[in-house]
């Protein structure tokens, strides 16, 4: 009678049951040997872990890995957002507070064995100390900055109805017979008087007649010709007046010299009235 082992040992290597091609192949609990006409070493087969699950979260199985989808959203990192309680810092810059929160974070997570240094300790306070101290000191500073423009902007009030001296007593002419408008303030009553228009280097060009009219700033026109009715040249002309007030006497004013009838603040920026135009304070050299 023929052993058993021997014929089933038999069967085994005449007959090879058919797997189907969508199986998976059978797991060997020992390594296959390479043959002679093959030189490729198998890649060892190691066997499957069950999926494991870790705070609820459920990893990702060898089925999942077809579909992108399904992969899990607790393993994607998330993006920072005021929503979640995430405290971002766009300009990088560390203040006051979470200098603090560094500090008193590294004294939590400290080596109870070997506990921080106290003088790191004392050097990282003095820091913190001294950054406060720092930014108190430039909140003081631009509080100070503020305060003192708006004072001194308020204070230009007190200048309406005195002289606003500009410094500048010309008017630019464009040539070719263009007139030329030009306000000049009279500051008392006028008989009669004349206005004298004169080039850069002192010759007189023309002049305009002023009847009797009472104290104020007048908008004069100058046709742009010289006394013979000759076309000026175009270029920088200075404005002068003389006349005759109420009481006989010869008075002077120019262009340029003007009463401050009102003050406009734009922005930092603070505006004269006078004449029929606002000008800014820096351009005025003298108030009286």
């Amino acid at each position: 009678m023929t052993p058993i082992n021997t014929s089933l040992s038999t069967l085994t290597q005449t007959q090879k049951p058919a797997t189907p091609k969508s199986a998976p192949a059978p797991l060997s609990a020992q390594e296959p040997k390479p043959t002679q006409e093959s030189k490729t070493e198998p890649v060892p087969t190691s066997p499957l872990v069950a999926p494991t699950t870790a705070k609820g979260i459920k990893m990702p199985t060898p089925e999942d890995a077809e579909d992108k989808t399904k992969v899990s959203s607790a393993a994607m990192p998330k993006k920072s957002s005021k929503a979640d309680g995430d405290v971002t810092n766009p300009k990088g810059v560390l203040g006051k507070d979470d200098f603090l929160k560094l500090l008193l974070t590294e004294l939590q997570y400290q080596d109870p064995t070997e506990p921080m240094d106290t003088e790191k300790i004392l050097a990282q306070t003095s820091q913190l100390a001294t950054l406060e101290s720092s930014n108190n000191t430039n909140k003081a500073l631009s509080n100070l900055a503020k305060s003192f423009t708006n004072s001194q902007q308020f204070s230009t009030i007190s200048a309406i109805g005195k002289i606003a001296d500009l410094g500048d007593d010309t008017i630019i002419a464009e040539g070719k017979g263009k007139p030329v408008d030009f306000d000049m303030y009279i500051p008392s009553n006028a008989l009669s008087g004349t206005v004298s228009i004169s080039d850069s280097s002192g010759n007189m060009v023309d002049t305009i007649t002023i009847g009797d009219n009472p104290k104020g700033v007048y908008q004069f026109t100058w046709n742009g010709k010289d006394s013979s009715g000759n076309m000026a040249d175009a270029g920088t002309y200075h404005i002068s007046a003389t006349y005759l007030d109420s009481d006989n006497q010869t008075r002077s004013t120019k262009v340029g010299t003007y009463p401050i009838d009102s003050v406009k603040f734009d922005g930092e920026t603070t505006l004269l009235g006078v004449g029929s135009k606002y000008v800014p304070l820096s351009k005025v050299v003298e108030v009286y």
